[in-house]
């Protein structure tokens, strides 16, 4: 492969290495300060997981020339404690940043005729679009369980009635692009 080739790559390797750290390390850190439900968590720890899994992928890489400087992997302040539902969204901003990231480098390694690396960034767009789905469908419960714990009346029909809303949205909007 031509050097500028291979300097393109591993550049876009390591930028989403490093996107990648931060979502673990923002997912890490509610896991461990807050107690959300075993049905929030359990969709926090599979993207989580999906981000453990996709580090030591791109770390194993044949050819992989180590870290470059981009900056420190993780952006979670623990003495910052901000309202769960901020969080949440938060985490969604990561995972889309690390989506499209994902995309930059899957066109890039087809491009550049990289199969091997071009099937591993579809497997991690994949992961991460099924992660914004979940994110998705979290942040109502989230939000709900928030109000009620501050001690508002709340009405628990919101939670359904948004969540048939957002696929209703997703469902509405995703049209392939022709060229």
């Amino acid at each position: 492969m031509d050097p500028r080739s291979d300097t393109a790559i591993w550049n876009q390797v390591a930028g989403m290495l490093s996107l990648e750290h931060r979502l673990e390390n923002s997912l890490r850190w509610q896991e461990e300060t807050r107690k959300h439900s075993p049905e929030i968590s359990s969709q926090l720890g599979s993207i989580r997981g999906n981000a453990l899994r996709h580090i030591r992928r791109l770390e194993g890489l044949t050819g992989w020339p180590g870290p470059r400087d981009v900056g420190e992997p993780g952006s979670a302040d623990p003495d910052a404690v901000e309202p769960v539902q901020h969080e949440l969204p938060e985490d969604l901003a990561l995972i889309s940043l690390t989506a499209g990231g994902y995309l930059m480098l899957l066109t890039a390694a087809r491009a550049l005729d990289q199969s091997d690396l071009a099937e591993l960034a579809e497997q991690h767009l994949r992961d991460y679009t099924e992660g914004a789905v979940r994110i998705l469908a979290v942040i109502p419960f989230v939000v709900v369980q928030s109000l009620r714990e501050e001690g508002k009346p709340v009405r628990e029909e919101a939670v359904p009635s948004v969540a048939r809303t957002v696929a209703e949205i997703w469902r509405s909007q995703v049209e392939p692009l022709t060229m």
